[in-house]
């Protein structure tokens, strides 16, 4: 049985994670209803959000149940493959720098927390941590040299956001484990 401050957090995920994705249909649709100029990347990079956004809902709203483990997955599979079509977008667009270097160390490390088998919550939060490191070098790094400014900005804050919803689905994962494995210790100890 879960407390009521864990309740609270769940639903402050699933609002955070709703609103998140409500922003990013709106910013798509602004740009494709007003004929925004973007290179297709930018606007795969918002549908992939979009997608990510609602497996993170789906997670959230089956109570970060281990059976609903595929949408915590895909949750930041699909975030990383958005970072990829970044990284194609910005070679492409102005060549490799440390800002694309950045995003790539950050890529392997959301596909670390993917796909790496028995992580721990140890090891699953260092991760999370470093996701969230990367993610402030590389506001530092591209804000001082990027004329839009507060475009990099909004794309900091955003990843930032993201980085906190990854956060709390990782916090909703253990929580939920902690309460099955005392589940279990409690039925072990009822049975002896």
């Amino acid at each position: 049985m879960k407390d009521k401050k864990f309740n609270t957090l769940m639903k402050f995920h699933f609002i955070l994670l709703l609103l998140l994705c409500v922003v990013t249909g709106f910013g798509l649709a602004f740009i494709l209803v007003k004929g925004i100029s973007l290179p297709i990347g930018i606007i795969l990079i918002h549908i992939l959000l979009i997608l990510s956004l609602l497996c993170g809902l789906i997670y959230v709203k089956k109570d970060y149940k281990k059976d609903a483990s595929i949408y915590y997955k895909a949750f930041i599979l699909l975030t990383a493959i958005s970072d990829v079509i970044l990284v194609i977008t910005s070679v492409s667009s102005r060549g490799f720098g440390l800002d694309v270097a950045i995003i790539c160390v950050r890529i392997v490390v959301l596909l670390v927390l993917v796909f790496g088998k028995d992580l721990g919550k140890r090891n699953t939060w260092i991760l999370f941590y470093i996701v969230l490191a990367i993610d402030l070098l590389y506001g530092i790094i591209s804000i001082p040299h990027n004329y839009l400014t507060s475009m990099v900005l909004v794309d900091v804050i955003g990843k930032l956001v993201i980085d906190g919803t990854i956060g709390l689905a990782i916090h909703g994962k253990y929580a939920d484990k902690d309460a099955r494995y005392g589940m279990k210790d409690a039925e072990t100890g009822l049975k002896k």
